[in-house]
């Protein structure tokens, strides 16, 4: 063999078991390694729509909470002015019922100082009147007995005449005399005993009818207090 035989170039020679095994082994690990590159990223994938999912979940039940709660707001805000206006209404239905209590107090006090006044000047106009009618009763007490007075006089009168008459008579004839003084003191007799009857009825009238009205009139005062 020459030096030129030497430095030739082989020709390939075909791969050996060992070699064919390492070039498996790391074809193994290079699928090893995509396989769990792709895992990782499968599974990055997953905690990714697992995050963005509970975030969005979340989010949801946020949105639904805010909304609940600002419902609850709204409803607590109109029960709140319903509660307002029904105070504010008892409000006014008490001032109205004070404003008619009071009107009514005011009615009643008005109504007891009309009824004292009215009781009073009753009083006042009982005891006028009490008094204007025992005045008249004395004032016709008074006329009775001027007027009985008076027909006293008369009749003295008229007896002083007849004694005047009956004297002259004495002086004339007997006869004439009786006759005269016969039909004289039938005359006079008559005429004193109607007088006398009628004053005395008059009289009675007169005394009975001022002690019943008066009378009257002391009871219906009495009753009126």
């Amino acid at each position: 063999m020459n030096s030129k035989d030497a430095y030739a170039p082989r020709a390939p020679t075909a791969p050996t078991l060992a070699e064919r095994h390492a070039s498996e082994v790391a074809a193994g690990w290079d699928r090893l390694d995509s396989g769990r590159k792709l895992l990782a990223q499968h599974k990055a994938r997953e905690l990714d729509e697992t995050e963005a999912r509970s975030l969005a979940q979340m989010r949801a039940e946020t949105e639904r909470s805010l909304a609940n709660q600002t419902v609850a707001l709204r409803d607590a805000e109109r029960a709140a002015e319903l509660a307002a206006i029904e105070r504010r209404n008892a409000d006014m239905e008490a001032a109205r019922e004070a404003r008619n209590r009071q009107a009514q107090d005011i009615m009643a006090c008005d109504a007891a100082n009309a009824r004292k006044h009215a009781d009073r000047h009753a009083e006042v106009t009982a005891l006028e009147k009490k008094n204007a009618t025992e005045q008249a009763l004395e004032t016709r007490q008074a006329r009775l007995m001027a007027e009985r007075e008076a027909r006293a006089a008369h009749a003295d009168s008229r007896r002083a005449g007849i004694s005047a008459a009956w004297a002259t008579l004495r002086a004339a004839s007997p006869i004439k005399a009786g006759i005269v003084a016969l039909v004289l003191g039938c005359a006079a007799g008559f005429v004193i005993a109607e007088f006398n009857g009628a004053t005395l009825e008059w009289s009675k009238a007169t005394d009975v009818e001022p002690h019943l009205k008066l009378d009257t009139e002391l009871s219906a005062f009495s009753l009126k207090r």
